[in-house]
């Protein structure tokens, strides 16, 4: 989850939507649970954009706008700009009842850098 964390750090640039962030983190997601045996190819093969495999492992949302308020709105197809601020999340559930949550506060520039 550290290394996906940080890689959509690393990622976080202007232009993209917050949709594309967070496809790009279930991707990541993904393999990194097929490399550790958690999913198999053919479940990463048969899901949708709307029903993609990780999400009974990750159902929240990848990060949000932090404004006026810590949890500002935001839209999927709002495409993210230099000057922002997100809160970046990592959640990663099991059903055993156990989960991982990584955060930080971003300042999104031409290079995203950590606050």
């Amino acid at each position: 989850m550290l290394r996906v964390f940080r890689a959509q750090v690393a990622a976080l640039r202007p232009g993209k939507t917050t949709k594309d962030f967070r496809t790009e983190c279930e991707e990541r997601i993904a393999k990194g649970m097929r490399d550790l045996g958690l999913l198999k190819l053919s479940q990463i093969k048969k899901q949708t954009p709307d029903s993609p495999a990780v999400r009974p492992f990750f159902m929240h949302g990848v990060s949000h706008p932090i404004g006026l308020d810590v949890h500002d709105v935001t839209y999927n197809h709002f495409k993210v700009e230099p000057g922002w601020c997100y809160r970046r999340a990592g959640h990663l559930h099991q059903d055993e009842g156990f989960g991982i949550r990584i955060e930080n506060t971003i300042a999104v520039t031409e290079t995203a850098r950590w606050i």
